[in-house]
């Protein structure tokens, strides 16, 4: 408390700034993003396609002093003439392994992938030479095949270098383009809504109509049950009902009074035809 007292409060952090971006701005900044990493991959791979292009080129002079090399060691015919035949056949794959690289103006994702491929089996190519051919190839050549060997090594590692720029450029632009992907999908969604909002407001512009059309017939309904002709139809309609129940009440006295004198006839039908009735 005393030492609070001494030198104040501490002072609360700043509250981050929020920025808000629309889609538009949003979809141009993640584009120059995109464009910023690749050039600066791009720069930094062209340096390294330089010195692989150095070290392409004294690869080639070893080989080349290697196929005009003499036999450092004496050897038994039949081991000299294998180490001649696998010298021939590892200095032809090398060389052919080689690729020719060169810097390029500019590199799309695609490229970076295609460029990495090569290099890979490049090494692949060269690895295999070494293993198949370089036993019998240092048998009478083992200084030579030394100085190969380390050519190798350093382009292997510049080709390994390589790799992880890509690799990470890559994994950078993958990133990016999911973030693309869900900006295409937040502007289609805007899309959308938009597209529901007008199709909402035609229905409410038609709701609004019918309710006016439902209101103009029900005035209109209103003044004709108000009407004099309609009250003279209804109590004519009345009278007519009224008639009506009246005449039914008839034919109910009339069916009655009928089944009445219909009773004693069948009876006095029935006395005659059994001889009762004189």
């Amino acid at each position: 408390m005393f030492l609070r007292k001494i030198f104040g409060k501490k002072p609360k952090p700043p509250e981050p700034q929020v920025e808000k971006l629309s889609v538009d701005s949003l979809e141009e900044r993640v584009n120059k993003l995109k464009r910023e990493k690749l050039a600066e991959a791009q720069s930094t791979l062209n340096i390294m396609l330089d010195r692989l292009s150095e070290e392409r080129e004294a690869l080639l002079k070893e080989l080349k002093t290697l196929s005009d090399a003499k036999p450092t060691d004496e050897a038994y015919p039949g081991l000299h003439k294998t180490a001649l035949e696998a010298r021939r056949l590892l200095t032809e794959k090398l060389t052919r392994a080689i690729t020719s690289i060169q810097r390029r103006g500019e590199f799309s994702t695609d490229d970076l992938a295609i460029l990495d491929g090569k290099l890979t089996k490049m090494v692949n190519l060269m690895t295999d030479a070494i293993a198949t051919h370089g036993r019998h190839v240092r048998a009478l050549f083992g200084p030579r095949l030394n100085a190969i060997e380390l050519r190798l090594r350093r382009l292997h590692g510049l080709v390994r270098e390589v790799h992880a720029l890509i690799e990470g450029t890559r994994g950078g632009m993958r990133s990016l383009d999911l973030i693309s992907s869900k900006i295409s999908s937040q502007r289609e969604l805007l899309h959308r809504i938009e597209s529901m909002r007008t199709d909402a407001k035609s229905l409410e512009n038609q709701v609004t109509m019918l309710k006016k059309l439902i209101e103009n017939e029900s005035d209109q309904l209103a003044r004709l049950i108000n009407s004099e002709e309609f009250k003279s139809l209804d109590a004519s309609g009345r009278e007519l009902e009224r008639i009506e129940r009246e005449i039914a009440q008839v034919k109910d006295a009339t069916s009655s009074a009928i089944s009445g004198l219909s009773r004693p006839l069948r009876k006095m039908e029935k006395l005659v035809r059994a001889g009762e009735y004189q």
